[in-house]
């Protein structure tokens, strides 16, 4: 009977602590969703490739949230980003798993990124506010601790750049200086 007694209040204790409005059957139903992950190697350098991923992950394409990550040679994580996949150009559109494995896959490749390193950034002109580009469609913004001699010297340093789709309309830009990539500023596009 004591046996009986202590199991009962066992399963009382139990009960007291499970979640109200949970049920268990409907959390392990398959729902549909939209998981997709993309990889990719980038290769600035000779020498040295580094691993780039992207998950996208929600229970449909419009609520995914996506993650990036770039990591050095030796597995370190360099870069570590997240967005929601319906604010982003090129993951925005994507339907079904297939077409946001694919759109994931596009988003990270740098081999259309047409800033690749530091000197094809835009010029800073002498008594302007920013860098200046040939097109006004494509105006850059430096982080703000950026100034002219600042924003000249890492120009000339030439350094590899890795970018990506951070909004509708502009690219995240980063700048690889000491194994570490560092946020040097934002691209705007037409979009």
């Amino acid at each position: 009977m004591r046996l009986s007694a202590l199991s009962g209040l066992a399963l009382i204790s139990l009960a007291a602590c499970q979640p109200r409005g949970l049920n268990l059957t409907e959390v392990n139903q398959p729902t549909p969703n939209c998981d997709a992950r993309a990889e990719a190697k980038w290769a600035p350098d000779a020498g040295r490739t580094y691993n780039v991923q992207a998950a996208a992950t929600g229970p449909t394409c419009a609520q995914n949230v996506v993650t990036l990550s770039v990591r050095a040679p030796d597995g370190s994580p360099i870069l570590a980003w997240a967005g929601r996949t319906a604010d982003l150009f090129g993951l925005s559109d994507a339907g079904d798993a297939a077409t946001m494995r694919a759109a994931l896959a596009a988003w990270i490749d740098q081999g259309s990124n047409n800033l690749t390193t530091a000197s094809t950034l835009p010029p800073w002109p002498e008594g302007g506010e920013a860098p200046s580009s040939d097109s006004p469609e494509f105006p850059f913004h430096p982080e703000d601790w950026f100034d002219r001699a600042g924003w000249e010297q890492m120009r000339t340093e030439n350094a590899p750049l890795f970018a990506f789709p951070q909004g509708r309309e502009s690219l995240a830009v980063f700048l690889l200086r000491d194994g570490q990539l560092e946020s040097i500023g934002v691209q705007q596009f037409p979009g």
